[in-house]
């Protein structure tokens, strides 16, 4: 424990051994979502990887991709799947501490908001289509032409980190900002 408090000041931190002796662990359930009438079962936020594969799966499961073929093989499908993680990567960025913000977990994991989600790459693509046959630019021939550029980074955020050893031990630990 010294070491880690030592470790965490050298390099600017705040952390004192009080802090990891008042530390108490949540027992918190798995977050569960389903796709194709199998059940998903993972963390939770503040942890947004759980949550960001429930909702990458969802949308995946309103696109056809078993219609477009392999997204190695096809340039339909290669747009829906990288279209789904830019949806996952932009939506996840509003996870954080649910016991410090509300965070619409309900939401982002109802089939109704993968439907929308799903819409929208399939119009986005629409557009980028159209924009292929207005223009014959190198520029504007991709299809992920339509895509916006990276989310404005935020100035909060949540780390959360999750460790269990051979021996069954766990321990994890939440910073929010």
């Amino acid at each position: 424990a010294h070491k880690l408090v030592d470790t965490v000041h050298k390099y600017g931190g705040n952390l004192s051994l009080k802090d990891l002796a008042d530390y108490q662990p949540l027992d918190v359930e798995a977050g569960r979502s389903t796709y194709r009438g199998l059940e998903i079962r993972s963390t939770w936020p503040p942890d947004s990887g759980g949550l960001g594969l429930a909702l990458g799966l969802n949308i995946l499961e309103q696109l056809d991709l078993r219609r477009t073929g392999k997204y190695t093989e096809s340039v339909e499908s290669a747009y829906d799947v990288y279209s789904t993680l830019q949806a996952v990567q932009n939506l996840t960025r509003y996870v954080r501490d649910p016991s410090v913000y509300n965070v619409p977990s309900q939401l982002l994991l109802s089939k109704e908001f993968a439907v929308h989600e799903a819409q929208e790459i399939r119009y986005q693509a629409k557009l980028a289509e159209q924009s292929q046959k207005l223009h014959s630019t190198a520029a504007t021939s991709s299809p992920t032409a339509a895509i916006p550029g990276p989310p404005e980074e935020l100035s909060t955020g949540t780390v959360h980190i999750s460790v269990i050893d051979e021996h069954g031990n766990a321990c994890g630990i939440t910073t929010s900002i």
